[in-house]
């Protein structure tokens, strides 16, 4: 199953360039192969708003298909 066109993620390069340099985008790795990762961070989801005490947040969970199961 195909859920993004290809190339399609590139509008996110910006994004995601902010958030390494944030420190909050996760790589997991298997010895020298990169497994997955995952954005980690504090930034309140809005469909939380109300909603008291600290909390993170996992965005973005991504994982090759190779580890996956």
């Amino acid at each position: 199953m195909q859920q993004w066109e290809p190339g399609s993620q590139r509008a996110q390069a910006a994004l995601v360039r902010r958030q390494i340099w944030r420190g909050v985008l996760l790589l997991g790795w298997h010895g020298s192969e990169l497994a997955g990762g995952v954005v980690l961070c504090a930034d309140g989801d809005p469909v939380w708003n109300g909603v008291s005490g600290p909390a993170s947040y996992l965005h973005k969970l991504a994982v090759e298909r190779a580890f996956a199961g």
